[in-house]
């Protein structure tokens, strides 16, 4: 049994992730909801912990259907942004091979089920929310493949992706579609990482959706 007392347990890093978190995860909840996953396929040892800030750009473009009252023709929405307070998360390795991530407005299990000196795989399913004038979830099944040269990590990844999300003046729209995503995590030290990620969203449903996201994000305290 893990106990906080355990040698496995890494409370320095606890207390410095939390203290952290203080100050940044109030800024988790503004602007779009994240799509990217700025971690790799590798998992964090058991009790180890991990905080990561994000700072992302969107550019979400959805097609709505016809207009209200049955009136002929497409209305569209078309959101962009950048995050100026960078949002956070705290990341937990549980067991071997399993991880969990927690924000303020989403969370994630990553279960590593490939894993070489070169080469990882992983299912990370997550879920993010988003308040305000853009409301909505978002769920994501992606899988990850990262390949491994000395502190460099670079990372693929692709999968399936369900919105549920508000429309300005008009209802909620849903939209089942397919992901994938670049990145790559430079390790700048023993406890310090960078990784920028880029992330592509298209509906495979009636109602168009096109999002793309990028960003980068700081991971501090383990680093699989």
């Amino acid at each position: 049994m893990l106990t906080l007392g355990s040698p496995s347990f890494d409370m320095r890093a606890f207390r410095w992730v939390g203290t952290f978190l203080l100050f940044a995860l109030p800024g988790a909840a503004s602007g779009c909801m994240a799509t990217g996953l700025y971690t790799t396929p590798d998992t964090l040892a058991p009790g180890k912990v991990q905080g990561v800030t994000m700072w992302d750009a969107w550019r979400v473009e959805r097609n709505m259907g016809p207009l209200p009252g049955g009136l002929f023709g497409d209305r569209h929405e078309l959101l962009e942004g950048v995050s100026i307070i960078p949002s956070a998360m705290v990341r937990w390795g549980v067991v071997h091979d399993l991880e969990v991530g927690l924000a303020t407005l989403g969370a994630d299990a990553k279960w590593r089920v490939l894993h070489t000196d070169a080469v990882s795989m992983a299912i990370d399913p997550t879920v993010r929310l988003a308040v305000g004038n853009d409301a909505g979830e978002l769920a994501q099944l992606p899988v990850l493949v990262g390949l491994r040269l000395e502190d460099v990590v670079f990372v693929a990844n692709a999968g399936l992706a369900y919105s549920h999300m508000h429309v300005t003046d008009g209802p909620y729209l849903d939209n089942l579609s397919l992901r994938s995503g670049l990145g790559v995590r430079f390790q700048l030290g023993p406890h310090v990482a960078l990784q920028p990620e880029v992330t592509y969203i298209r509906s495979v449903t009636g109602r168009s959706l096109d999002w793309l996201s990028g960003g980068v994000a700081l991971q501090f305290g383990g680093i699989p």
